[in-house]
């Protein structure tokens, strides 16, 4: 497969542009309608122009999301054949998902037809050489062990579109990627009870199917990550002036069978340090939600220089220092 880069995208998008300066307004119409103008999402995926533009940006930075979050969550492709991805758009998963297992089948869904044909083209011209299918709708899963991952692709489903496509999954592992925000999280977390009512287990970012401690109205959960662009994406983004490095995200990832590792607490907030300590907010192995204090003594100026990295979605282990009135004071093992 072609290393992924604007240079070689550029040749297969439906539409040419004809200079820099036409992809970056567009680039920036579409980043409208995301940020701003999410009722008008259906009539971009079936503009050639702007689905090219967004193919053009979003894929080139997206792709590295998928092995940060596998790498997050504890998940190894090598252990699946079937690889789903449903609201593949341009197909930027499934490429992702190549470049890590290059032996998984392959299988893309999208309702709109232009982003199929984009899938396409992207795909035969990146010289994905693995077996893959791109359609409409899924008839039904097949038994082999499959991943269906939902990449940003469940946030603009209506609630009848996700149970259709919840009642087709029955023993595959479920992973999901969203933006994150306090609003797609409140649309994420019915479809958790209908995955624990289906017989699934949450194995990230829950340590339990137990019921969450956060307060939808005011609170949410979600993780980030850093990911590292190559030279002539970063140009693009610093001319478009955005941040594509860290990324907020709301995953989920579900299953009947998988074994992730397990750890005592999941990092939910990082709060703003002391002169003498880092803190945290934890959410605990039985859901509960803990303020850590991490007094900085015992550690290095470069060991506080990385935790000070440290981001939410993290797994976090520890011995108490002390018990105080609203925290633990804490050392991070």
């Amino acid at each position: 497969m072609k290393e992924i880069n604007l240079q070689n995208l550029m040749p297969h998008l439906l539409y040419q542009f004809k200079s820099e300066h036409e992809l970056e307004k567009t680039i920036e119409k579409v980043g409208q309608i995301f940020n701003h103008m999410r009722e008008n999402l259906e009539s971009y995926a079936n503009d050639e122009k702007m689905i090219s533009a967004y193919v053009a940006y979003y894929l080139s930075t997206n792709i590295p999301k998928l092995s940060h979050v596998l790498d997050m969550v504890g998940i190894d492709l090598n252990d699946y054949e079937n690889f789903y991805d449903i609201g593949t758009g341009p197909g930027t998963f499934l490429i992702a998902a190549h470049a890590m297992n290059p032996k998984l089948n392959l299988v893309g869904i999208d309702k709109s037809d232009l982003m199929l044909a984009q899938a396409m083209q992207i795909l035969k011209g990146l010289g994905v050489n693995s077996d893959y299918s791109l359609g409409k709708k899924v008839g039904e899963f097949e038994k082999k062990k499959s991943l269906v991952l939902f990449s940003h692709s469940l946030n603009e489903m209506s609630e009848n579109e996700v149970g259709n496509y919840l009642k087709l999954i029955e023993d595959q592992d479920v992973l999901i990627i969203e933006p994150g925000t306090m609003e797609v999280f409140n649309k994420l977390m019915p479809i958790r009870e209908k995955m624990i009512e289906r017989g699934y287990e949450v194995k990230f970012p829950c340590h339990s199917n137990k019921a969450c401690q956060l307060n939808p109205a005011t609170d949410w959960c979600h993780q980030y990550i850093m990911v590292k662009h190559n030279d002539e994406v970063e140009r693009l983004t610093q001319k478009l002036h955005r941040n594509r490095r860290l990324m907020p995200l709301s995953v989920f990832f579900y299953s009947k069978s998988a074994e992730v590792e397990k750890c005592m607490a999941r990092l939910i907030r990082v709060h703003k340090p002391t002169k003498f300590s880092i803190e945290w907010e934890v959410c605990m192995s039985d859901h509960s939600i803990q303020r850590l204090e991490i007094p900085i003594k015992h550690y290095s100026k470069k060991e506080q220089k990385e935790l000070l990295k440290v981001t939410a979605g993290s797994a976090v282990n520890f011995e108490v220092i002390k018990e105080l009135s609203d925290r633990l004071r804490v050392k991070l093992i």
